[in-house]
């Protein structure tokens, strides 16, 4: 039992390592950023392929231009997410089935300013 339970923990090591390989690969890259697109419009209207995108996206509070979040994943279900507890008062989302999406980006975003425009 023990020599399974370190071989798991020593392939998690290796695949951790190749991780941080990897991003130190990616910090001397410089990200082509989209243009911005107010995250209450529609993004299928926009033929930059940002509904499917997989990557790294950013929050600007449009009045200051203030950058105010940065984060990753598939961006239109990031937007989708923030923007749905933001129009919940900032609160989580539960559902009939017990579970529940939460979003701290969201409910930032709410208490700084509740005018989604």
């Amino acid at each position: 039992m023990k020599k399974i339970y370190n071989e798991v923990i020593e392939s998690k090591i290796l695949d951790l390592k190749f991780q941080i390989k990897q991003m130190k690969l990616l910090s001397n890259i410089i990200p082509k950023w989209s243009k911005p697109i107010p995250i209450n419009e529609q993004h299928s209207k926009h033929s930059d392929g940002i509904t499917k995108a997989i990557g790294v996206y950013k929050i600007i509070y449009a009045p200051t231009n203030k950058l105010m979040a940065i984060g990753q994943g598939n961006v239109s279900a990031r937007r989708t997410r923030h923007l749905q507890i933001f129009k919940n008062r900032g609160l989580a989302v539960t559902y009939k089935n017990g579970g529940a999406d939460q979003s701290q980006t969201g409910s930032k975003m709410y208490r700084f300013d509740r005018n989604i425009n």
